[in-house]
């Protein structure tokens, strides 16, 4: 969109868009912009990585010959686990509330411990 640089009646900077004739603060496009930004990655989120972490999941549990219902809770451990998205796709495919106040460290030895067990 086409703006220009104006002056309001106290002085203020704007920044004028003639297609809808408004004017705008520099914080309300900054506002915008930011907005715009949050909702792309949210839709580039929800509509991409989740269908591959989805995937994934339903992969390792059938791998290991269990459904849904077998887990007792959800752990998450992992930067990308603090994602609301990912948090609610897990609240969405097992029912469950996911657990994120374990020590992340911890999750994994003992994970690599019980899968060493099984081996």
């Amino acid at each position: 969109m086409s703006y220009k640089v104006v002056f309001d009646e106290n002085g203020n900077v704007k920044l004028e868009c003639p297609t809808i004739v408004q004017q705008f603060a520099a914080e309300e496009i900054s506002a915008l912009v930011l907005r715009k930004l949050v909702e792309d990655a949210s839709k580039f989120l929800n509509d991409k990585s989740l269908l591959v972490f989805r995937g994934q999941v339903e992969t390792v549990l059938s791998d290991a010959k269990l459904s849904f219902k077998d887990i007792d809770e959800v752990i998450l451990v992992g930067d990308s686990t603090c994602i609301p998205a990912v948090q609610e796709l897990v609240r969405k495919m097992t029912g469950k509330e996911p657990n994120v106040t374990e020590n992340p460290n911890e999750v994994v030895a003992l994970g690599a411990a019980v899968q060493d067990i099984q081996a």
